[in-house]
């Protein structure tokens, strides 16, 4: 799944750009200014009223620097920040009155005796009346139902866990199938589903990896299992194309990079694997687990010179790199 900052203002300058982080920043701002100006200014009820809003929008404010903003946080967000601005008593109300409303008399200034008003006529309920609620209703259960949906996938994907740890294969295919239909882009649900067939269906399980590929083209875990699978299943182009792919979505990684490169190794591509190793040390010298397969490398393509370099700098960086010592004696002894 794609990472995310676990911070709201800097997830949305990253994923939206400037623009919408202004925008974010500017309704905190007219927010934060609205809560401060009507707490000075308001007493009573109304004050104790606008402070109980104004502390629950401070607290997500204060969550949003460390945690992901989910559907329900969002609306929240949103909710607090419109009622904090209006019952603060600064924003201007604009009256709009809808077809078949009775009139309301404009307020008078203050300071002048209200004449004794007549009680508000009663309306009839007309059928456009019902038209509008029933509208008003199916709209409102409708984002109700959407702003579920994030919800129900995770709960999906809970039961297809419990199913699993049960042993129900089936019973967790068909929850991962649900939570992958109500949310198809959520790498993690995609990668759920690869995970439970990658024994029993080999191609529906590399299928599935495609679909978490598609949703977070930089999962380089995903790229790598399916790698590991086509490999299995004898598919060597297919696997090289899902290594190839992790390296360049994940190059300073080393697991990904010696996945990569190992594979090669196997497959008659000695050349390509130390291309890729030599890149890799060129840019992370430090990592002990790429100089023994570049070793390997370089010694299948005979430059054993180069080898024994690439296991003594393995050793010194890591001395449990085993396989390393034990490759660097072999040449030794031979050499």
């Amino acid at each position: 799944e794609v990472a995310a900052a676990h911070n709201v203002p800097l997830h949305l300058l990253a994923t939206g750009g400037l623009v919408v982080a202004l925008a974010y920043l500017a309704l905190v701002a007219v927010t934060l200014l609205a809560l401060v100006r009507g707490l000075r200014s308001l007493e009573g009820n109304a004050r104790l009223r606008l402070a109980g809003l104004g502390g629950g929008w401070v607290a997500y404010q204060v969550q949003s620097l460390v945690s992901i903003d989910q559907v329900p946080l969002v609306v929240l967000n949103f909710v607090l920040s419109a009622a904090v601005v209006v019952a603060s008593g600064t924003s201007r109300l604009k009256h709009l009155r809808l077809p078949g409303a009775l009139p309301v008399e404009p307020e008078r200034p203050a300071g002048r005796r209200r004449a004794a008003s007549v009680a508000p006529r009663v309306r009839a309920t007309t059928p456009g009346d019902v038209v509008l609620l029933g509208v008003i209703s199916v709209v409102g259960l409708t984002l109700l139902w959407m702003a579920l949906v994030p919800l129900r996938a995770d709960v999906a994907i809970r039961s297809g866990d419990n199913a699993l740890r049960r042993g129900d294969g089936n019973a967790s295919l068909a929850a991962y199938d649900k939570a992958i239909d109500l949310l198809p882009g959520r790498a993690a649900y995609w990668a759920r589903k690869a995970s439970l067939m990658t024994n029993v269906q080999p191609e529906t399980a590399l299928s599935a990896y495609d679909g978490a590929i598609k949703a977070d083209p930089s999962n380089a875990a995903a790229l790598r299992s399916a790698g590991a699978l086509a490999e299995a299943e004898g598919q060597l182009e297919r696997a090289r194309s899902y290594f190839t792919r992790a390296v360049e979505v994940d190059p300073y990684n080393p697991g990904t990079v010696t996945a990569a490169a190992t594979f090669e190794l196997r497959h008659g591509g000695a050349a390509a694997a130390r291309e890729l190793l030599e890149a890799a040390v060129a840019r992370t010298p430090g990592q002990a687990a790429l100089w023994t397969p570049l070793g390997d490398a370089r010694q299948v393509l005979g430059d054993l010179p180069g080898a024994i370099e690439a296991y003594e700098l393995a050793i010194s960086l890591d001395p449990a790199q085993t396989k390393a010592a034990a490759e660097l004696e072999k040449l030794q002894r031979t050499s």
